[in-house]
C-alpha cells in the first residue's frame, strides 16, 4: 500500500518542525550561560532541566555541597546551578577578586540579581546613596557614640529591668536582637522619640525579612516575567512602606519646614543635622517638598535593611556563644570593667577591649552568616591569574569555609576559640592587626577590597557596646548545656545563607552587686 501525497506532505512538515525545533534549541543552548561556562567544572548536573535538580539540592544542603566539590576539584573554581543563573565559586582567588575594577565587575549588579531589590523596593533602592549615608555616619561615629550608648542603656532598662530578674529568666535571642538593633539604628536614622515606637520597629524588622522572602520567591518559584508585578501582589514590603510613611509624616513635615528656612549648611538646626533622615532631606535640596512621603519611607527602610539584617543575626550568634561558652564571660567582663573604670565609655576605650573584639570576630569566623560571599557580576570577558576565563555576565563568589576554616591559618579551625584573635595580635604597632573591622584575605565577614562593607565600623561599635553593657549587668547561660551542643543549630537558607536558629533561647540573671 502506497502513502498518499498528503501523507508525504505531512511527514515533510513533521520533519521540518523537528528540524526547526532542533535548530532553535541548539541556538538557545549555544547562547546560554550553560554553554558559555561549559569549561568550568560543575557541582552536580550541568545539562538543561537536570541542572534544576542540582539547584534544588544546593538550596537544601549548600554548605555540604560546597565542601564536597571544593575537595573534589582540589580548590579549583567550579560552578553551581541556581534556578535562574549559574555561579562560579572560587577558592583562593581573593587577590584577583579584590583587584577587579568597576569596569570589570559590579557588586551592585550581583546584589540586584540575588535580591531583586529594584522589583522589591522600587526606584528608591540606590545602593551608592545608601553607602554615602553610611560613610557620613562613619565620619561622625565619635560624636554619635554617646547616642548609641544611651539607646542601649535605655533598651536594657526598658526590656531587662532588674525587678523582672529574680533568678534566671529565659529570653528569645532573636526577639532581643530584633528589638535592640532596630532601636539603635533608628535612633541614628529618625531620632530618639520615633526609634522606640513598637510599630516602627515591627515594620522595619518585617521589611528586612520580607525582602529576603521576596528574593526567595524570585530566585526559586516565580518566573522572571512576573517579577515587576510581584511587589504589588506580595503584601509584605509595600505594607511596611505604608506603615512607616504614616509614622514618618509628622517628623518629615517638621524637618522639611526646617529645611525651607535654611539657606546654608551652617544654618541647619540640630533636628535636621542629627539624624540620617535630616541628612536625606538636606541632600534633597533645593526642594524636598517635591519628594513624596512614601519615597522617604522607602529610603528609611532601605537604610534599615542594610543596618539591621546582618547585625541582628550576628548579635544572635554572639548571645548563643556567650551562653554556650560561659568560661569566656568572666575575662571579658573583667576587661570591660577595668578599661571603663580608667577611660570611661568612648570609642577609644572600646578599641582597647581586645578580648571582647576577639570573641566577636571568632563568632563571625566560625558562625559566618554566608557560605559564599564577595559576590560580583562580570561586566566584560575576563581571565583570572590562574587562567580561568569568565564571559561577560558571569556571577562569581568566593567560598567562605575555604578561608575561615583553613587549618594553615587557624589551628583547630572547626573549634570555637573565643580569644583566638587577641592571641594572634602582636604588641608591635606596625604588625598586622586582627581586630574585627580589619580587612584581611584570611577573614571574610565584611568582604574584601574596595567593596568591603562600609558599615562594619558602626556595626562593631554597636555589637561591642551591647555585649559589654549586657555582661556588666547580667549573667548569661544556655538552657541546654555548654559547648557546641548547648547552642541551637544554625539553618542553611537557599544554600548560601547560614542563619542563627530563630527559636533559640538564652538565660539571663541580673547581677546583684
Amino acid at each position: 500500500m502506497y502513502a498518499s501525497v498528503d501523507d508525504h506532505s505531512l511527514l515533510v512538515q513533521y520533519i521540518a518542525a523537528l528540524a526547526s525545533g532542533g535548530v532553535l534549541l541548539a541556538f538557545l543552548y549555544i547562547n546560554s550561560d550553560t554553554y558559555k561556562l561549559r569549561h568550568i567544572p560543575t557541582a552536580g548536573y550541568s545539562w538543561p532541566l537536570l541542572s534544576y535538580i542540582s539547584a534544588i539540592r544546593f538550596s537544601i544542603s549548600g554548605d555540604k555541597i560546597l565542601e564536597e566539590y571544593h575537595h573534589r576539584y582540589g580548590g579549583k573554581p567550579f560552578k553551581i546551578p541556581m534556578m535562574h543563573t549559574w555561579k562560579v565559586i572560587f577558592n583562593g582567588a581573593l587577590d584577583d577578586i579584590s583587584k577587579l575594577s568597576v569596569s570589570d565587575a559590579s557588586i551592585d549588579g550581583a546584589i540586584e540579581s540575588d535580591l531583586k531589590l529594584t522589583y522589591c523596593l522600587g526606584p528608591e533602592n540606590v545602593p551608592h546613596a545608601i553607602i554615602t549615608l553610611v560613610n557620613h555616619l562613619h565620619r561622625n561615629l565619635t560624636s554619635v557614640f554617646p547616642i548609641i550608648q544611651d539607646e542601649i542603656e535605655s533598651f536594657i532598662l526598658d526590656t531587662l529591668s532588674s525587678s523582672d530578674n529574680k533568678g534566671w529568666k529565659i529570653y528569645s535571642a532573636r526577639s532581643l536582637a530584633d528589638q535592640v538593633v532596630p532601636r539603635i539604628s533608628n535612633r541614628l536614622i529618625v531620632g530618639k522619640e520615633l526609634c522606640r515606637d513598637k510599630e516602627l520597629i515591627s515594620a522595619c524588622v518585617s521589611f528586612a525579612w520580607d525582602v529576603k522572602k521576596f528574593s526567595l520567591l524570585t530566585n526559586i518559584l516565580v518566573p522572571s516575567f512576573l517579577w515587576p508585578l510581584l511587589r504589588y501582589i506580595v503584601r509584605g514590603p509595600n505594607y511596611s512602606v505604608k506603615v512607616v510613611a504614616s509614622l514618618l509624616a509628622p517628623l518629615t513635615t517638621l524637618l522639611v519646614e526646617e529645611s525651607n528656612t535654611c539657606r546654608s549648611e551652617d544654618q541647619w538646626a540640630p533636628p535636621v543635622k542629627s539624624t540620617l533622615l535630616g541628612e536625606i532631606i538636606r541632600r534633597s535640596m533645593p526642594d524636598p517638598n517635591d519628594i513624596p512621603n512614601e519615597s522617604y519611607a522607602r529610603r528609611i527602610l532601605n537604610l534599615n535593611f542594610a543596618a539591621i539584617f546582618t547585625t541582628s543575626m550576628t548579635l544572635q550568634q554572639l548571645l548563643y556563644n556567650l551562653a554556650a561558652f560561659p568560661k569566656y564571660v568572666p575575662e571579658i567582663r573583667s576587661e570591660v570593667e577595668e578599661i571603663v573604670s580608667q577611660d570611661g565609655w568612648n570609642r577609644s576605650s572600646l578599641d582597647k577591649m581586645i578580648k571582647l573584639d576577639s570573641f566577636i570576630k571568632e563568632t563571625q569566623r566560625l558562625m559566618s552568616l554566608a557560605t559564599i560571599t564577595t559576590t560580583r557580576k562580570m561586566l566584560r570577558d575576563y581571565t583570572f591569574s590562574d587562567g580561568t576565563f569568565l564571559p561577560e555576565g558571569t556571577h562569581i563568589m568566593h567560598q567562605v569555609s575555604s578561608v575561615n576554616m583553613d587549618e594553615e591559618t587557624y589551628s583547630n579551625a572547626r573549634t570555637f576559640d573565643g580569644f583566638r584573635f587577641c592571641n594572634m595580635n602582636s604588641d608591635d604597632p606596625a604588625a598586622q592587626r586582627f581586630d574585627v573591622v580589619t580587612l584581611s584575605r584570611r577573614f571574610l565577614a565584611f568582604g574584601t577590597g574596595k567593596h568591603a562593607c562600609p558599615g562594619r565600623f558602626i556595626a562593631a561599635v554597636e555589637l561591642k557596646l551591647i555585649v559589654a553593657q549586657l555582661l556588666l549587668k547580667y549573667d548569661i547561660r544556655s538552657p541546654t548545656g555548654n559547648g557546641m551542643e548547648g547552642r541551637p543549630r544554625d539553618r542553611i537558607i537557599e544554600g548560601s545563607g547560614r542563619f542563627p536558629n530563630p527559636k533559640g533561647e538564652i538565660l539571663l540573671r541580673f547581677r546583684r552587686k
